[in-house]
Parts: C-alpha cells; structure tokens; sequence
C-alpha cells in the first residue's frame, strides 16, 4: 500500500517500506497571486495553512499502481478573506527526488494543441505542462501520467531548484473548493504495458464512462487509401480542386476510396462560422453535388469535411443564426453550447445537415482550443467531456462514429474523448519546411508511446513528389493507422503510392500503431547518432522500419540487434527489402542510411519454406491472408492465400521443383534461397501452391 509518512519534518511517498518519492511538499496560490507553504498534518492527514487553507492527497492503491485525488479547499469565509484558488496553479506538489533515475522520456505540450518528447534525466529541467513521465530506476520502469477529471488538470514540471512539481488547478476563476483524480503511478518490467494499464486504470476512476482502448477498432472508411484537401489547397478549397484531383486519380488507375475536404469549404467571416452550410461560391453543386459526382463518376465512394470543435478557428459569429442557445464569448464570438442537451442539439443539427448532403464522416479540429476559449470561465474537464459526449453522440448517428480527432493532445481532450478511436498523433507534415521529416519521424515514434494507451493514431498526410517521400510513406505504412495524401493536382507518384495500396484500395499497414523500440526509449535519435527504429507486426511477421533523422546532416552505419517482438527465444528469418535478400538473426549486416534514408526489415518466424509475400508492396508479408506448410511424400509444401497477384516472393532452404498458382504452372527467378514469380496478371486473391525437394 502506498502512503505519505514524515520523518525529521521531511515527507515522502513509501511503497510498503520502499521510499517512492522523497521530499513531497505542497505550496498554493490564490487569485491575488499570493503564496504560502502547507504543512503537514498527520492529524488532519492534509496539507494545511493555519485553519483555512487545505490540501488533502487521496491515495488508492491497486497492486502496485497508485491513484493520487487532489481535494483543495479556502475553508474560511467569502467575506474574508473573500480569496479563491489561482485557476491555472492553485496547487503545486513539489516532489525533491524520483530515486535514481536512469533514463527518461517525457511527453509535454510545446504548444496548446501537441506533445514532442524530452529526454533530459535532470528533473528540475522538466518542460511545463509535461503530460506523461516514463523513467527507469534500474531495471524497473516507473510511469506518472497526468489527469483532467472534471474539475481539475494537472501538468508536470520541473522543481524550480531540484526535482518535479505536479501542478493542478481548476483553470475555472472563483473556484473555492475543487476536487477529482490528478496523476496515476505505477512500476513494471514492460513500459509499454505500463503505460496501457495506468490509462486503463485512469478511465475506470474518471467521474464517466470511457470505452477502453481495446474497444476503439479503426473505422471501416480510414482501412483505405485516401486524400486530403489541406497541403494541396490550404483554404482556397473548392469543388473544381477536389474534382480535378479526382480526374487525375482516375486518369493514373490509383484506388482512392476516399477524400476528405478541409478547411475552407464552410460559411464563415474572419474565421469565425457564419452556417452550418457550404460557401457555395467555393461549391456551386453544393457537397451533395460533389459527392454525387466523386462517386458515380470517380468509383470514390467516401467523402468527409472538416469542422472544428469550436464551430470554426475563432468560434461562431456574433450574428450568425442558429436554432440552438450558443455560448456567448464577447460581442464578436459565441461557441457551441455547453449545456448538455443543447451541446447534442447543435451537433445534431449540423451533422444532420452534413450527412444529408452525402458526407460519411469528419475531421474534428482545434480541439485544445476549446480550453483556451474558456480559460477562466469554465473547468476544461467538465467543458470537453460535454462537447465530445454530445460529437460523438451525434458522429455515431449521422456517421457511424467515423471521425477523426486532431489537434488535441491535451490531457482535457484525451481523458473526455467516450468512444472514438483515431486520433492524430503528431504536428502537422510540412511540405515546404526545411527538416520536417526530423521532426515529424520523432514526434509520431516517441509520441506513439503514451498516445498509444487512449488512441490509435493518425500520423498525417504527407506529398508523394517531395524529397522525403520515400521515407514519409514507410512511415504511414508502419504507423499501422490511415493512409493519405494531400498532393496537389498533377503531384502524385503513382508508382510510388501504389506500393502502399492493393488494388480494391485497401492500404499496406501493420497491425497495431508503430512505436519506437523499447531500448531507444530513453535516447534522442536526433543527436544518438543512432537509426531511429519504429517497430510494428503484421500477423506473426515483425516490423523494424529504420530512419536516419540525425541532426548532424551525417550517413549512420548501424548493424541492427533489435527485435520487433519481446520473445528473445523465438528463431526469426529477416528479410531485407531493399537487397532482396534473407538473414538468419542475429547475422544480420551492417546498414548505412544517409540523413533522411530509411530501410526496411522483416523478421518471420524461422522456417524452412516461407511466403514472404509481394515485393510490389512496401510491406510485402502484409499481401498475405494465410500460409501452411506441411509434410507430402517427402517433400515440403506450402499453400498460401494472397490478396493479389503481383512479383511474388518465397523462401526456401530446398530446391523448389513445382509451383502453381489458381491452378497454373510458373517458373520462377532463384537466388539465394529466394524466388521471385510474378504473377501480376491476377487483379484478385490467388491461391499458391508450392512444392521442395529436402535436401538429402
């Protein structure tokens, strides 16, 4: 059980007889800006300042995870000292020492609406409004997550002359009393299943119902190939732009299932939204006509828009009329009610409105501004559980809960989010900015980590003809989330995207969301001068896609030792795209990758005859829907089911002496245990049948 003891007028947090945390203490701030120190109380089992200021830590141990409840309290008078809590730091828990830490990998917002790592194992230089803390105390990893309960968000930070500060407060003005879940810990052999169970255990304690991880399945529509509007019109999007890029999908037989509009296409005034309807100026056919048109004309049968979770960037016009009671904000700015049957009404109205038009599912974004546009009025919690109660209410009617959540990274948007499954997990591609595959390889692998535990994530759309592209589209590929681009017209590489895409348009992706490998946890790879590894699976197949995203401009020579899997004893055969060539692990050769560069490597589990799958596909083992091999008259035989013909590939340790696909003989090309059939004419699943000799 854990508990806070004090010894020689110091606190600290204990584990059964094991110290935790040394040195907790607890300072406030009031709405006038002044501070005072608490003491403890064992008496009162608080934080205290003479008899009117309180701070009582609730902790609920579950095996050897802890839930820490703040509960703050001005007990005295309104009239005097007529004082309420500070709204964005009313209470600072000051932790002087974690133990000895090892290494450390921090989430923390850089701005309102993402999180990038940090890696210094200096606590005191924690970054503000740190997220999440994973860091190792010699073979154990320990985790701290923070929480947004209803009433109160709490962030990290480092101490101002050592350790850690946990900081909270009920970003409400005239808040006296305030109270909910604050920070969870816990300590494992597995981070990444630490940090899977304190989000689990998190949701179980908040104040209402949210469907665990495992529940939240990636909607049918984002399983394939897609384009979106944004890099390739900005707000100047219109039917024309959309059709023309439909035309052009079309004219290159490439598989687009569907397109998302973006920012731009609504009714609006200085960013502020006039309608829930379409600037028909930008769409004469209106989206009805557009989406009748990309589907009857374009075989495209998915279409989405955008909208924000704030009505537009800065909320609803003043003036503008809607059939609900909106939140006023100034004399220019309402927002969507948050009272809870008009929050539902609003959202029901426009998507009602949306879906009648054609529309199959939204993009849902800027939603950490929906804090900042209460900041002082409201508590984040209670704001964003109401919104994203009543969206996903109405996503769920009108568009089968088909949405994407972005720009949301904060713990209010995280915690309050009850049933949708894809979240964006990283700042924007910039196609046009110097070094942003750097940080956007860096921001999806290590954000990946925690993000992970609430949703599967989105890493962005990204150009087919950049100087990045080639490693921009791995990255989708193991992301094991969307794929979709955002080229402008007449810039796609259709060579190139049909790698990631079968023909029926379903995506080349992993099975679960990419992150980077367990033993670069704690390392920056931007200065490591070590190859980024994402790992990944698809069936039994493990997955290491490699980057180079050195900041030093400088080639990397690596031998990779990394295994996608935990299981240290399993015997893998890896097989490396870019030679055409199989390894027995751990004899695999050194790569050399140039700043940018990426490569490939896929481990099977070791035997003697393998479908590796289509070389035609990024991710060639994804192609396959089965395999068995078995004994026959003293040979081995394989029979395997593909999605698609294509220039299929096979390992074998035998002579390979028949092999027929859908019932037809084929040669093959040999070399080094591999063999290469192409059997590109078959647009549809086949069906391998092949055949070695044991060497005697």
């Amino acid at each position: 059980m854990y508990s806070l003891r004090e010894k020689d007028r110091v606190v600290s947090l204990h584990h059964e007889q094991a110290t935790v945390w040394q040195g907790v203490s607890v300072r406030v701030r009031l709405d006038n800006d002044d501070e005072y120190t608490l003491a403890w109380s064992e008496q009162a089992g608080a934080f205290v300042h003479d008899d009117w200021l309180f701070v009582r830590l609730s902790l609920k141990t579950i095996e050897k995870k802890l839930l820490v409840f703040l509960n703050a309290e001005v007990v005295k008078g309104i009239s005097w000292p007529g004082r309420s809590w500070h709204p964005l730091c009313a209470v600072r828990i000051s932790v002087a020492s974690l133990g000895g830490v090892t290494g450390l990998c921090a989430h923390y917002l850089y701005n309102s609406w993402w999180t990038r790592p940090h890696f210094d194992c200096v606590l005191s230089n924690l970054p503000e409004k740190t997220q999440s803390l994973l860091y190792g105390v010699g073979e154990e990893y320990h985790h701290l997550l923070a929480v947004c309960d209803e009433q109160v968000r709490c962030e990290f930070q480092g101490g101002e002359l050592e350790g850690i500060e946990l900081v909270s407060g009920p970003s409400k003005s005239g808040v006296r009393g305030f109270s909910g879940l604050i920070a969870i810990y816990g300590v494992s052999a597995d981070p990444f299943q630490l940090i899977d169970n304190n989000v689990e255990l998190g949701r179980k304690h908040l104040s209402h119902h949210s469907r665990p991880r495992d529940q939240r399945a990636l909607p049918e529509v984002f399983k394939y190939l897609g384009w979106c509007s944004w890099d390739a019109c900005y707000l100047d999007v219109n039917e024309d732009a959309v059709i023309a890029k439909a035309q052009e999908f079309q004219s290159k037989s490439i598989p687009v299932k569907w397109m998302l509009v973006d920012d731009g296409w609504s009714e609006e005034k200085e960013r502020r939204l006039l309608s829930w309807q379409e600037d028909r100026a930008k769409f004469p056919a209106g989206l009805s006509g557009l989406k009748e048109a990309l589907k009857d004309e374009y075989s495209i049968p998915w279409m989405g828009v955008w909208h924000a979770l704030t009505g537009q960037w800065e909320g609803i016009d003043a003036n503008a009329h809607f059939p609900v009671q909106l939140d006023t904000l100034d004399a220019t700015r309402k927002l969507p009610p948050t009272e809870e049957g008009e929050a539902f009404r609003f959202w029901h109205g426009w998507h009602d409105y949306l879906a009648r038009q054609g529309v199959d599912f939204i993009k849902v974004d800027v939603q950490s501004n929906l804090a900042n546009h209460y900041k002082y009025r409201d508590f984040p919690g209670r704001v964003s559980r109401v919104a994203h109660q009543a969206l996903e209410a109405s996503a769920g009617l009108h568009f089968n809960g088909q949405l994407i959540n972005c720009m949301g990274m904060a713990s209010d948007q995280l915690w309050h989010r009850p049933s949708s499954s894809l979240a964006r997990n990283s700042d924007d591609f910039f196609p046009k900015k110097s070094g942003n595959l750097q940080e956007h390889a860096l921001q999806n692998a290590y954000n990946a980590v925690f993000h992970d535990a609430f949703f599967l994530g989105d890493w962005d759309m990204w150009w087919t003809i950049h100087e990045d592209s080639d490693a921009h589209g791995l990255l989708r590929a193991v992301s094991g989330g969307p794929v979709y681009t955002s080229d402008p017209v007449g810039q796609t590489d259709a060579e190139q995207l049909m790698r990631l895409v079968f023909n029926d348009g379903l995506v080349v992706r992993c099975d679960q969301q990419g992150k980077v490998a367990r033993e670069q946890l704690f390392e920056n790879p931007l200065y490591s001068g070590k190859l980024l590894k994402v790992i990944n699976r698809i069936g039994s197949v493990g997955v290491i896609a490699l980057f180079n995203i050195t900041e030093d401009h400088q080639a990397i020579s690596e031998r990779v030792s990394t295994l996608p899997f935990d299981n240290d004893g399993e015997e893998w055969l890896v097989y490396w795209p870019a030679r055409r060539q199989c390894f027995k692990h751990p004899e695999l050769p050194e790569i050399r990758l140039s700043q940018n560069g990426s490569d490939l490597m896929l481990f099977y589990p070791d035997e003697p005859l393998i479908c590796l799958g289509l070389e035609d596909k990024i991710l060639p083992a994804c192609a396959v829907l089965d395999q068995v091999v078995c004994w026959k008259e003293g040979a081995l035989r394989l029979e395997s089911r593909l999605r698609q013909g294509g220039r299929l590939l096979i390992y074998s340790e035998n002579p390979i002496v028949e092999l027929r696909i859908n019932g037809q003989e084929y040669g093959w090309d040999e070399s080094d245990n591999t063999y290469l059939i192409d059997c590109s004419e078959w647009e549809d699943e086949i069906f391998l049948e092949c055949l070695a000799t044991l060497n005697i």
